[in-house]
């Protein structure tokens, strides 16, 4: 059986799903799904971290999980295993390394990179992951599913499939695997050229109900920016104070989300 860990009506990019968890759960069952379980919002919307300590410990506690697979661009487990390894049991040398990168005003995830590379060239080890293992996003969410596994003592086996065709970020629908931002931007502007990307059988699904306008949704968050006290706000998971005093401020200035979202860009954020 093939049991599928899904995030609800909002991604881990923080903007609302192409469609609605109840139909992307129908298009996981009619392709060799057995199974799909809801990765809670608060998990499916944190940090690479969060999110597969949140979806491990799904796994853990369904009880009935042997494997878990995931994608990555190296497509080879021994490398995400000994970064995975070197964050759990090396955690406090990487930490030092980690400060002395963000000191020198690096993004979370580029001084994380640095750390490492630091820390592998000092460390005696026979063989070294590569170095640009984690500058890929699904090597990255890999590494922290296996930190996970490993944090629990799971006895559920990890395996990894290479990534193959556009890469993550990818705006170009490619004649083989096309990337999810091609599709969804393809979905976008009403073009049909996505349609060999999916299933035959997804296809009507996607257009059981309108696609999904974030600047809609921008009021929602507005009104919570201007009216909750920022106590409340900064116990939120993942968000530097910097990064939410900067969101606060621009709040009023900047009513379309996307100018929101470029004008509160932090170094200071824990994901890219």
């Amino acid at each position: 059986a093939v049991v599928a860990i899904m995030s609800g009506n909002f991604s881990q990019r923080g903007s609302a799903t192409i469609t609605n968890k109840f139909i992307r759960t129908q298009m996981a069952l009619q392709n060799g799904i057995d199974l799909v379980l809801e990765l809670p919002f608060p998990i499916a919307t944190a940090s690479a971290e969060r999110f597969a300590q949140g979806a491990v410990s799904l796994l853990e506690q369904s009880g009935i999980i042997t494997s878990l697979s995931f994608g990555s661009e190296c497509g080879t487990l021994s490398e995400l295993d000994a970064i995975a390894k070197a964050l759990v049991y090396h955690a406090d040398a990487i930490d030092t390394y980690l400060q002395e990168a963000l000191k020198e005003g690096l993004s979370y995830p580029r001084a994380r990179e640095k750390a490492l590379i630091r820390y592998f060239q000092r460390a005696d080890m026979p063989s070294r992951p590569s170095l640009d293992t984690l500058k890929s996003p699904n090597n990255i969410l890999g590494v922290e599913y296996i930190k996970a596994l490993y944090r629990c003592s799971s006895s559920i086996h990890p395996f990894t499939i290479e990534r193959k065709g556009a890469n993550y970020h990818s705006p170009l629908l490619s004649s083989s695997l096309s990337s999810a931002t091609a599709i969804r931007q393809a979905l976008y502007t009403n073009s049909d050229a996505f349609k060999h990307a999916l299933p035959s059988s997804n296809i009507p699904l996607l257009y059981k109900q309108a696609l999904p306008q974030m600047e809609k949704l921008i009021s929602f968050l507005h009104y919570e920016l201007i009216f909750s006290e920022p106590e409340t706000l900064y116990s939120l998971w993942d968000i530097p104070k910097d990064l939410l005093n900067t969101l606060i401020k621009n709040a009023q200035d900047y009513p379309s989300y996307e100018q929101l979202v470029n004008r509160s860009t932090s170094k200071t954020s824990v994901s890219d």
